[in-house]
């Protein structure tokens, strides 16, 4: 025996609920290991947020000032202001260099480029016709004159000194770099994952030669634009090339060359990758000291707030500085004027670039690396799985407010663990996307179990659904005590459709192949209705009836029910037009609109009833729905809907007395896009008003000037066919319905 329809969907409805209970599990489990995948893989969108974690826990606790035998001295705005613009001569940073010797500084980082002559010094002068005369009348040779460029060089050498050259790339190589010290290591080659460059930009050969140290000055900048390490390697040229930060480290250890360990050096390996570097070591014996990189052989930054070490140029050149500021130590020369100095964008802001060279050297130096161990993602897997599935287990057992709290808990000894481990062993675990993970983790888990009480709570009401209006569905269910026979008196607005030629279409097609048809024009008509407040009541063939302003009282009826119709017409029209170019001859639909009070409620019998409109109105509604014909119109109104909905742009038909009523209904269009111009209404009503007023020679005249324009308007061919019969005025009586 088959099972009737409402025991088919409660069946379906019962399968329904234990697939919900059953994706309590399943989906969660699902959405954890998408995010695990999503954490192994580790694509730039996840990498950021990860560097954002990282980022926000330097900015909370930056590194505190250290002990380090460093001195900057900045040439700031001040130091421009009493000695002149930049690029200073080359004599005054000679100046500068000997000024540092004599105080006993022990070693000159230089982060200025020394790539062209200086323009100032007296040898590049003689070019000057007037100046070689002057020093040929006083008897000056060119080779006599002194040359800036060669005084700074013979400063530089005079005192262990650190120059920087920059690496470039898409432009001529030119010749390579000077490199001082050699290199070897351990394990595979790790040029394939140091940065590569094709070309440089040197300082001038004598700087080069007099330098002790000599490095290259580029950032490693993360794909976000932030520069969170400091190389210490390069290739170009073939070679591997060091940074101006692992040059000084060299200078200052008294080594001759580099030691460079790599991912499988000692037979370990790297979390997600084989290869690449893992330290760099420095020095001998007991004073060798080993500095941890990433794999691709740079340092991880983790900058202050301190500010004391630094030391004005000018203080050291008027000598208003100290006389111990800076022996013994290591000095680094930078500048940070205002819009000379070379800004890089860092964790905890903008920050001149000698400002990260110093920084990393200060942590170096101190010991203080940060790291990112190669068995971090390991441990961030692992803790996300361990967590995700506590949650998973746990949240679903318990209240809203208790689950909220657990999933609390869950984050905070996560992000606990990653803030001890960062303030303490200087260790960098990622927090950030497991911590959004959970919170994705939590959210569907608890949409789930809302879901899932809410299809239990609505298993009745799902049911229902399916046969009735889901605005009275959801208004039964607040209100069961309406579930019972009887109904009240409501002013409606009722919408009648009605397709032209459905007959003959269906005698054409059949069916089988109409029903698919038919089921499609439903669905869009039905959303229109649904959308504007409507209540879909019933089908009767090809046509709908649906009603404005209940089961939900609704003020605004009138005015839902015209913008329903405007849109509904559009569809209408676009829908046939697509049926017609596939060969089928599917009609324009009919509209009639009508206001008017009806007695809406439940009317049956105590076991089976309907929500349903009684009263002369919902017969009215269909009677104007089928003037269009007549009229050659697609939507009619009464005038009752349009005082109610205060709708503009509409062309009065008639004062219609249809069949079977004995009073005239004031019959309106609501006309297409094309004809609702203002100049063409305006037209159309000085006509209707002359043949309203018995003027049917004006009227007439006034017609077929419209139809001249339209031949297509149904509403001018009806007018002007009553008034070639002789008819005046604007009552119209119909012998059909």
């Amino acid at each position: 025996m088959q099972r009737s329809g409402s025991q088919q969907a409660l069946s379906e409805e019962g399968r329904a609920r234990r697939w919900a209970r059953a994706s309590r599990w399943l989906i969660p489990g699902l959405l954890l290991l998408l995010l695990l995948a999503g954490k192994f893989l580790n694509p730039e969108p996840i990498s950021r947020v990860e560097r954002a974690g990282f980022d926000l826990l330097q900015n909370l606790a930056p590194r505190a000032p250290g002990e380090a035998p460093l001195r900057v001295v900045d040439i700031d705005d001040d130091s421009l202001a009493r000695y002149g613009q930049w690029p200073w001569p080359r004599s005054l940073l000679a100046r500068l260099l000997d000024r540092l010797r004599e105080d006993g500084a022990a070693m000159v980082i230089l982060d200025v480029m020394l790539a062209e002559p200086d323009r100032t010094s007296p040898t590049q002068l003689w070019d000057n016709d007037a100046f070689a005369a002057r020093m040929r009348a006083a008897g000056i040779a060119p080779d006599e004159l002194p040359d800036n460029d060669v005084a700074l060089a013979e400063s530089i050498g005079r005192i262990p000194t650190i120059l920087g050259f920059t690496f470039t790339d898409g432009t001529a190589a030119g010749d390579p770099p000077r490199r001082i010290a050699g290199y070897g290591f351990s394990g595979p080659d790790p040029r394939p994952h140091l940065p590569a460059y094709s070309g440089a930009i040197r300082d001038l050969p004598p700087f080069e030669q007099a330098a002790a140290g000599y490095g290259s000055l580029n950032a490693l900048t993360d794909p976000d634009g932030v520069e969170r390490r400091i190389p210490l390697f390069s290739t170009a040229f073939g070679e591997i090339y060091p940074s101006l930060l692992a040059e000084s480290l060299r200078v200052l250890a008294g080594d001759a060359g580099y030691r460079l360990k790599t991912a499988g050096g000692s037979g370990e390996n790297s979390f997600g990758s084989d290869t690449g570097m893992v330290s760099l070591r420095l020095g001998a014996g007991a004073d060798a000291f080993t500095i941890p990189t990433d794999r691709a052989g740079a340092v991880v930054l983790h900058l202050g707030r301190d500010a004391s070490s630094v030391l004005p140029a000018w203080r050291l050149l008027d000598g208003s500085a100290a006389k111990d500021s800076v022996d013994g130590r290591i000095v680094l020369v930078g500048v940070s004027a205002k819009g000379i100095a070379d800004l890089r964008p860092t964790a905890l802001g903008p920050r001149p670039s000698f400002a990260l060279q110093a920084g990393a050297l200060g942590q170096i130096l101190a010991g203080a690396f940060l790291e990112r161990p190669d068995w971090a993602r390991g441990a961030e897997l692992t803790l996300l799985l361990l967590l995700g599935l506590a949650l998973i287990l746990v949240a679903p057992r318990l209240s809203p407010l208790g689950s909220a709290g657990f999933a609390g808990l869950l984050l905070a000894v996560l992000v606990a663990a990653s803030w001890v481990a960062f303030t303490r062993f200087r260790l960098e675990l990622d927090a950030a996307y497991p911590a959004l993970a959970l919170a994705v983790l939590f959210v569907v888990i608890n949409l789930q179990s809302f879901f899932i009480a809410d299809r239990e709570r609505a298993f009745i009401h799902g049911a229902f659904s399916r046969y009735l209006s889901p605005d009275l569905v959801d208004e039964l269910a607040r209100n069961p005590q309406q579930l019972r026979l009887g109904g009240e008196r409501r002013e409606l607005t009722f919408l009648f459709t009605d397709i032209a030629g459905f007959t003959t279409l269906s005698e054409e097609l059949g069916p089988v192949a109409l029903a698919p048809i038919l089921n499609r024009y439903f669905d869009g008509a039905c959303s229109i209705i649904l959308a504007h407040g409507g209540m879909v009541n019933e089908f009767v063939g090809d046509a709908i009836l649906a009603f404005f302003g209940a089961p939900l009282n609704q003020r605004d009826h009138a005015r839902r029910a015209v913008a329903c119709v405007r849109e509904f017409d559009r569809f209408a029209v676009e829908f046939s037009a697509e049926q017609a170019r596939q060969g089928i001859a599917f009609g324009l639909t009919r509209v009639g609109l009508h206001t008017g009070t009806a007695l809406i409620g439940n009317f049956g019998s105590q076991q089976r009833f309907k929500y349903a409109a009684l009263g002369d109105v919902v017969n009215t509604a269909s009677r104007i729905e089928g003037l269009n014909k007549y009229f050659g119109t697609r939507v009619a109104l009464s005038g009752e809907t349009a005082a109610a909905s205060d709708a503009t742009g509409l062309r009065p038909l008639g004062r219609v007395v249809v069949k079977g009523r004995t009073q005239a209904l004031d019959v309106l269009e609501l006309p297409p896009a094309e004809r609702a111009v203002p100049a063409r209404l305006q037209r159309y009503e000085e006509a209707y008003a002359a043949m309203a007023a018995g003027d049917g020679a004006r009227a007439l005249s006034l017609f077929r000037s419209l139809r001249e324009e339209d031949a297509a308007d149904g509403a001018v061919a009806f007018h002007l066919d009553r008034l070639a019969r002789g008819e005046v005025g604007d009552l119209i009586v119909m012998a059909d319905k």
